[in-house]
Parts: C-alpha cells; structure tokens; sequence
C-alpha cells in the first residue's frame, strides 16, 4: 500500500475574494482553444473548460490579466480563476518545474488591485498536461457508468502501476477538476508552508 494525493486549491481567507478576467475580457475560460486539436478526444473537445482537460492549451488564447477584488489581501500560493483553473506562485510552478521539467504549462498572468493601472504580482495558470486513468478498480468500491466516469459512492483507491514515475496529473474519469499529486512532490510542497491549498492523502496500490 501507499499514498498519492489530490491536489486542490482551499478557501484562504474567511470571506471568498472574486477574480475577474480583464484581458482579454471574457467570463470564463471556455473560449481557451487547444494547442493541438488533433490529439484531444471527443468528449474533452466538448467541454466547457479545455483547459482542465490534461491537454496542452494554446497560450495565445489564455487570459494575461485579472483582478483581484481586494484592496489589500495577499493572492495565495493556489487560487482558484477563472471557472476552476488554478492560478500558482512561482513557488509553486520551481517546485513542480523541479520534478517534470517541462510537461505541465506555466502560463503567465498578471493580477491587478481593483482599479489599479499597473499589476500588483504575477501569477501562472497551471494547465496539468498528463491524463491517467488512475482508479485500481480492483481495490475500489466505487462504481463505474458506462462512459467510463467514477461515481462517488464508495472507496477510491489509486494504482499505482498506472501511475508510475509520474508526480503530477488529471484523472479523466474522476473529473476535471481532480489534479492528484505523488508522494514525493507532495513532501516538497508541505515543506513550504504553501497557502491556498489542500494536499489529501488517498490510498494506492
């Protein structure tokens, strides 16, 4: 048996601070196209968030600016922007960076007061770029639909022979949002005192 865990951001401060996309001006992020169309399956091509997807985005279509609505408050390490995407440090991206070098995009946005002409940091939309099917069916006692996608009524227990030597990914059939994380990159981060973010354990085989 062993551990890998989800990777989520958390509510920081008690009352919920919004961001809002100021360029280009969009609600959401939905309009994001893929960087490579080709090699993305039907039902991600179908989503109203391609960015959550596992797949490369094309970085011309990301967003490169939000505010955020607070006069004073710091931007945690993990915050959520966007319609779900996780907007990290640079903490957070060197870290992750160290482990797969390369694989995931990092893609700059500056974050501005409200009301402000100039930004007050910069932050990085994470775009987790590797898909696993992760789930140890066998070990398991949630149930499967027949578009392959997990119900959450039971223990999830995550394989890691699918897993191997990867430290960061997305699990298609558990949801868009689920990022799960190894073990030894979730030591890395605990060892920084990080904010905005939940590191959970769930067991593996």
């Amino acid at each position: 048996m062993g551990l890998v865990y989800q990777f989520r951001a958390v509510p920081h401060y008690e009352s919920r601070v919004g961001k809002k996309i100021i360029a280009p001006r969009m609600e959401d992020l939905s309009q994001v196209k893929f960087l490579d169309p080709e090699r993305v399956d039907q039902v991600s091509k179908m989503s109203s968030t391609p960015a959550l997807q596992g797949y490369p985005v094309d970085p011309t279509t990301m967003p490169t600016a939000v505010v955020y609505e607070s006069k004073n408050k710091a931007v945690p390490d993990v915050e959520m922007a966007g319609g779900g995407v996780e907007i990290v440090s640079e903490r957070v991206r060197d870290v992750i960076e160290q482990f797969e070098p390369g694989v995931h995009q990092f893609l700059p946005v500056d974050v501005y007061r409200p009301k402000a002409n100039e930004p007050f940091t910069r932050r990085y939309w994470m775009i987790v770029c590797r898909r696993i099917d992760s789930v140890d069916a066998a070990h398991s006692t949630i149930t499967r639909r027949a578009s392959g996608i997990w119900n959450a009524d039971g223990q999830m227990v995550m394989n890691l022979s699918a897993i191997g030597s990867a430290h960061l990914w997305c699990d298609p059939f558990i949801g868009p949002r689920y990022h799960s994380c190894s073990q030894s990159l979730c030591d890395a981060l605990k060892q920084m005192s990080l904010t905005g973010v939940s590191l959970d354990p769930r067991e593996a085989v």
